[in-house]
């Protein structure tokens, strides 16, 4: 069968999980190699970061070769930002859906999968192993497997649903026939016809089931098109598959040495909350305990029961993503627990009218009109949009409708998954290709002819200029750009638009790292957005350079607070005002801790 050609996207950069690993390796741009590191990767993407400011924009197609993550193919840079000491980038890798398990997770990827929508065969082998699962619209519709013990009658014959010398008699008829097993099973009346779904069903979860023990073997997922009319398909959902196989299995002690302390919150991310997992009532009181505040411990500690038990759940709930660990610098999802646990309803006509209505109008709506947008939304907007509109056709959300409805349901959120997908990648790409615009223009500009050349033909190595003389003219057109993206950075700091002042800071740190208001800015700025590590790093890297700045010591205070280290915050505001007993913004910091 002919392959789909790959299409950035149908293939959402966030729906697989990304790792967090650091491998240096050298990218090819323009005829020059550039030093360069992954800041995390994912199967179909990556976070970069590149020494420099190379000339790179969003839509450039680039190649990568990085041997530790056996990554060897190209990929398309999504966005860019200015950080003090290099270019960060986001890839999407356009070539197949591939890898290793000692690098990915096989349940990220079923997940991955799932949440893309896709439809194709996902081929895995591992020793003489091959197993393949089939899945439709990102759901899981069968598997197969050349393990002897994943077959249909081994499977029957352990759970004592045949005897022996049935078994042996369908080994023996296969063999002669070539025919499946579950044909000659119900043909020889060993099972009874409306028994065979059933028994396809068990087989599938135990063939899918098994791997997601793997530690070792190669994936592939081949997007396609397949037949099934003599196969019985399922329609089973990778994350309740996930959950409950977890949950038998899970590994106490990790959560008990590594999870306890850790707050939880429920995903921010809709293809994630409204998944087709049946959810047990003790797994349900665990979701309205999760709130963003409260720590693992404190949520087991609302149980009588065994201790193990909540832990298994609270894993089984991490592994198919529908909570997730809440990082220091992230805010909480504000999304209630009921949204989730309610009970699915029995569609009433006017669901049915809405669908049908939206079903003969999406395509004509296009994709703005389908999330209800203008057509300047920003990236946030459509996100907001996308999350409203998935909670109102998400085929997981609908019980009880008739086979055509189902059709059309899920049509509709295809189409709409694929409207955020798009929108989002195109206002993400315009941002970054006005910061680049911005970025260059500026850059050029501000620069003398003779040295606006010679640095800029620097940046991408192939300067014509050497010595004392160019040196010293670098250096003093360093400094003069470093002050104006100051300055430029001041303004938008003033009017709020924080991530623009982060970008404009970071540039001028650049070009000079030896003033301490840049870099008190630029970890005013990322904290004002809620990037609180890299703030505390910024700042105190000021502190060095300007020791007992108030300025500085307030700040740090103000973000340990929100780090929650409230001591160390207290620390910093007595510190502040030991140099200056007036200074507002350490009075703020201690005025909030008397309130605490």
């Amino acid at each position: 069968m002919k392959r789909k050609k790959k299409s950035i996207i149908d293939l959402d950069i966030r729906a697989f999980r990304r790792y967090l690993k650091e491998v240096d390796f050298h990218i090819h741009i323009k005829d020059t190699f550039y030093k360069a590191r992954t800041v995390d990767y994912a199967p179909n993407s990556l976070g970069i970061s590149i020494d420099g400011f190379p000339p790179l924009k969003p839509g450039t197609i680039v190649p990568f070769h990085i041997n530790e993550l056996n990554i060897h193919d190209e990929g398309r840079i999504i966005r860019t930002m200015a950080s003090p000491d290099a270019l960060r980038a986001g890839v999407a890798r356009i070539g197949a859906l591939k890898g290793s398990f000692h690098l990915y997770g096989i349940s990220d990827i079923l997940l991955g999968i799932q949440k893309t929508l896709k439809t194709g065969v996902l081929d895995i082998r591992f020793d003489s192993i091959n197993k393949k699962i089939y899945f439709k619209n990102g759901s899981m519709v069968y598997a197969t497997s050349n393990h002897d013990k994943d077959r249909l009658a081994d499977i029957l014959l352990k759970k004592r649903r045949i005897n022996r010398k049935q078994y042996e008699e369908t080994l023996k008829i296969k063999q002669q026939t070539g025919e499946r097993e579950g044909t000659i099973l119900v043909r020889s009346g060993f099972i009874k016809a409306p028994e065979l779904k059933p028994a396809v069903e068990l087989q599938v979860k135990r063939i899918i089931g098994s791997l997601l023990i793997l530690r070792y073997g190669e994936f592939e997922f081949i997007e396609e098109s397949f037949k099934a009319d003599d196969v019985i398909t399922l329609k089973l959902s990778a994350a309740n598959l996930i959950y409950r196989q977890v949950k038998r299995t899970a590994d106490v002690q990790l959560v008990q040495d590594r999870l306890l302390d850790s707050i939880v919150h429920l995903s921010p991310t809709p293809l994630d909350l409204f998944q087709d997992i049946t959810l047990p009532e003790s797994d349900k009181k665990i979701l309205s305990l999760v709130n963003g505040e409260n720590r693992i411990q404190d949520i087991i500690r609302r149980f009588s029961c065994k201790r193990a038990d909540p832990l298994k759940s609270i894993y089984a709930l991490l592994e198919a993503r529908i909570i997730k660990i809440k990082e220091v610098d992230e805010h909480a999802s504000g999304i209630n627990h009921d949204e989730i646990t309610e009970k699915k309803q029995e569609p009433s006509r006017h669901t049915i009218k809405k669908i049908e209505r939206m079903h003969s109008h999406y395509m004509s709506l296009g994709y703005y009109g389908v999330l209800g947008l203008q057509e300047n939304a920003t990236a946030r907007e459509i996100k907001t949009a996308y999350y409203k509109r998935a909670k109102e056709y998400h085929p997981d959300l609908h019980s009880g409708l008739p086979e055509d409805m189902k059709k059309k349901l899920l049509e509709i959120f295809t189409f709409i998954t694929k409207a955020y997908l798009s929108l989002r990648e195109s206002a993400e790409q315009k941002e970054g290709d006005k910061w680049f615009q911005q970025y260059h223009h500026k850059r050029q500009t501000s620069l003398s002819d003779a040295t606006q050349s010679s640095i800029f033909e620097n940046d991408v190595g192939t300067t014509d200029y050497d010595g004392d003389e160019f040196d010293q003219t670098t250096a003093a057109s360093n400094s003069e750009i470093a002050l104006s993206k100051y300055k430029e950075g001041r303004k938008r700091f003033w009017f709020k638009k924080y991530e623009e002042a982060a970008q404009l800071f970071a540039m001028a740190i650049y070009f000079d790292r030896s003033i301490a208001s840049y870099h008190y800015f630029y970890g005013y700025s990322l904290e004002m957005f809620g990037k609180l590590k890299e703030a505390v790093e910024s700042l105190n890297t000021a502190l060095d350079l300007q020791p007992n700045d108030p300025d500085i010591l307030a700040e740090l205070g103000h973000v340990y607070m929100k780090l929650g280290f409230p001591l160390r915050g207290k620390g910093y505001f007595k510190k502040a005002l030991s140099f200056n007993p007036s200074h507002k913004r350490a009075q703020e910091g201690v005025e909030s801790l008397s309130g605490m």
